[in-house]
């Protein structure tokens, strides 16, 4: 049996994150009018098309083996503001992203630090340093990040697949978005699959 889901299916997977004090405070010395400032907060915000993890317990504190996300978006903000964020249309996790950070500190000599590229198809944006990064490496497979010193922003986009004994879907967009007026702090998180189709199995 084939079930449609219309021509725009909605998907949302997003970690939202928010720690420290983010304590609204305000002078005595304010007047009544003045809205209060907030204090020490952090915010992370990732949107997902399809995610893996996979963190085996009792191996050594590393990130996880597998933590594979596409199209992935991931954005976050913190009290300065300092402001973050990465996409891509298909991302591997951190550990096998830059793997060379871990060889350089395990592997035995005569291993050279630089020697395993790190992966090519981020778009990395920070506050502090690069504010604009955009990743294409092919067509239908797009990145974009932006940060500042009000928000930052990271959009993915890949094209559509087709698993004809499973599903087949359209393009797929994931946003992460993170913004501050200085009184207020603000984190969204979407995905958006469109055409998706898939075919029901029986289970014995």
């Amino acid at each position: 049996m084939t079930r449609s889901r219309g021509p725009i299916y909605a998907v949302v997977r997003v970690v939202l994150v928010l720690v420290a004090s983010a304590t609204l405070l305000s002078s005595g010395a304010s007047s009544a009018q003045e809205a209060p400032k907030i204090g020490g907060y952090k915010g992370i915000v990732q949107a997902d098309g399809f995610h893996a993890f996979y963190n085996p317990a009792g191996i050594l504190p590393l990130s996880p083996p597998v933590d594979f996300g596409a199209p992935d978006a991931y954005a976050t903000i913190a009290s300065g503001p300092a402001t973050f964020a990465r996409a891509a249309a298909a991302d591997p996790g951190d550990l096998l992203a830059n793997p060379d950070a871990l060889l350089s500190q395990g592997a035995p000599p005569p291993y050279k630090p630089g020697t395993v590229p790190a992966y090519p198809y981020r778009a990395v944006a920070s506050s502090s340093t690069t504010q604009n990064a955009e990743s294409s490496p092919a067509p239908g497979l797009d990145a974009r990040a932006d940060a500042d010193d009000g928000g930052s922003v990271a959009t993915a986009t890949m094209p559509g697949s087709s698993a004809p004994a499973v599903a087949t879907f359209g393009t797929m967009t994931s946003t992460a978005s993170t913004s501050t007026d200085g009184k207020t702090v603000t984190l969204h998180g979407h995905t958006v699959i469109s055409d998706v189709r898939h075919t029901g199995m029986v289970h014995q």
